[in-house]
This record gives C-alpha cells, sequence and structure tokens, in this order.
C-alpha cells in the first residue's frame, strides 16, 4: 500500500490532534501560575 502524500491518514490526524492536546496542556499548566492579563478597556469615543 504505497503512501500517498496527498492524503493525510487517519491516525496521522488523531496523532496531530493528540499532539495539539498536549501541547495546549502544557502550555495550560505553566500558564497557571502566572496572573491573568489585564482586560482590555474599550474607550467609547463619545464622552
Amino acid at each position: 500500500m504505497p503512501e500517498n502524500g496527498m492524503r493525510p491518514s487517519i491516525p496521522a490526524i488523531a496523532v496531530l490532534v493528540g499532539v495539539l492536546l498536549a501541547l495546549g496542556s502544557t502550555l495550560g499548566t505553566v500558564a497557571g501560575p502566572l496572573p491573568p492579563a489585564p482586560p482590555v478597556k474599550h474607550y467609547d469615543p463619545l464622552p
């Protein structure tokens, strides 16, 4: 069964999703102790 580079296989997609989830959880764990970013202030043009 030759490899088809044009069409990603299901296992490749599953691995990619797994890596993305692992990266997301790692970033979430690293950013956990950090203080939250200050909220963006929206200035109204009218007084």
